[in-house]
């Protein structure tokens, strides 16, 4: 029998713009504005698609949010009833060097 996958995305950094600010120092002021990792939230996919998706603000409530998205991943979790152990990855994709230095 095919294992199926369980695959938990997730966005949102501790500390994005102090990150940028600490290993890319020439950006501009507006640069680090544009900061990845705001907004964070997870989702669960699967071999069959998305089973669950949250914004970490809808638990915290903080607007813009850029923490850890723990209890995102913890709703998408509980709405599968999947166990942790299950996850066979978890997915964080996003680059922070900036447009013009990734060029």
């Amino acid at each position: 029998m095919k294992q199926r996958m369980h695959i938990i995305g997730y966005s949102g950094l501790h500390h994005s713009v102090r990150f940028k600010k600490q290993h890319f120092p020439s950006l501009t002021p507006r640069e680090y504005r544009i900061a990845q990792g705001f907004d964070s939230g997870a989702a669960l996919v699967t071999d069959t698609g998305v089973v669950a998706a949250a914004a970490e603000e809808r638990f915290i409530r903080e607007k813009g949010t850029n923490a850890f998205p723990l209890q995102a991943i913890k709703y998408c979790l509980d709405l599968a009833k999947m166990k942790p152990e299950r996850i066979s990855y978890v997915a964080h994709g996003f680059s922070y060097q900036s447009v013009k230095s990734a060029f």
